[in-house]
């Protein structure tokens, strides 16, 4: 049995770390979790699309963690001619994975936390499924065969269904002109980021989702556009590269491990949210070892604070 001394060193050591080792470490009780959910979790009934796949989100965030971790693991390289590569990681991969992992763990909470079940999480949802079949839409000029016409017919015909039953609902009956306008929009830009206030529609942008999540905004500012330098070939993310791999400094190191505090409060983020749709799953991690949940909702808790804590594990520290 530890410690309480032993037990709050570890907790530090693992839920802010500040080596690739821990970082690798983290994430696998992260992992253990999804997979242990993921198999726990697999028979239950799902009624709607929405439920079913809330779950194939979980596998896929799962996946993404894990190709972060083989990420963070380095690359090396020897030519035939024993010319050699030492072992790096690129930070600027790292955060093209991590901005990928804040649009999934928005997109979650949007959807199923921020608008309330029912008509709200409806019309939000089905402007999500509507904005992924019309970019697939896009593609219709390279068909080549009578079964992806098929396809696309019954794809064309779903998204005007979908358009059909967001209209039909009674909150957007309800809605005034126009906020039904700013729906419609929506709908021709392919786009979903909305929130209902009351009775009113609000638009939102990717950097926006930080508020709807609830996250600190001393931590989290402007984030998203941090993430995305790297995720484009701006001018910033060279110079940026040039910096980290300067002659005998380990600066790729630094920056990949600070990176990585943001992937573990959104995985975490994510997981709250996850066990707040699905409240059975609560068993499942309430099972975990002690250590794995204090890390998992300690990130949590620091992103967004108490309110949004997944159990009360946190006093075992004292």
């Amino acid at each position: 049995m530890a410690t309480l001394q032993q037990l709050r060193e570890q907790y530090l050591k693992l839920s802010h770390p500040d080596n690739i080792e821990d970082c690798i470490e983290a994430l696998n009780r992260y992992c253990n979790f999804f997979l242990t959910a993921i198999k726990n979790h697999q028979t239950e009934n799902n009624t709607t699309a929405q439920e079913i796949e809330a779950k194939l989100i979980l596998q896929m965030m799962m996946t993404k963690a894990l190709h972060i971790k083989s990420a963070i693991t380095g690359v090396e390289f020897d030519t035939k001619k024993g010319i050699k590569l030492n072992k790096i990681i690129d930070p600027t991969i790292i955060a093209s994975l991590i901005r990928n992992v804040y649009e999934m763990a928005a997109m979650f909470n949007l959807i199923y936390r921020t608008n309330k079940e029912g008509d709200e999480r409806d019309i939000v949802y089905k402007l999500w499924v509507i904005s992924g079949l019309k970019y697939r839409q896009r593609f219709s000029v390279h068909i080549t065969t009578p079964e992806n016409e098929a396809k696309r017919k019954l794809e064309e015909q779903n998204i005007k269904d979908h358009v059909t039953e967001i209209e039909g609902t009674k909150l957007y009956k309800s809605l005034s002109e126009k906020d039904k306008t700013k729906i419609n929009r929506l709908i021709d830009d392919k786009d979903y980021l909305m929130r209902f206030e009351g009775n009113s529609v609000k638009i939102l942008q990717w950097q926006a989702l930080i508020e709807t999540m609830e996250c600190k905004q001393d931590f989290f500012q402007r984030i998203y556009t941090y993430f995305s330098l790297y995720s484009h070939p701006s001018n910033v993310s060279v110079f940026q590269f040039r910096d980290m791999f300067m002659p005998d400094k380990n600066s790729f190191v630094s920056t990949t491990t600070f990176n990585m505090q943001y992937v573990f409060m959104l995985l975490s983020i994510f997981i709250a949210d996850y066990i707040n749709l699905f409240p059975q799953v609560l068993k499942t991690f309430n099972n975990l070892d002690l250590m794995d949940q204090l890390i998992i909702n300690a990130n949590n808790i620091f992103a967004r604070d108490y309110p949004y804590s997944i159990n009360d594990t946190w006093k075992e520290l004292g």
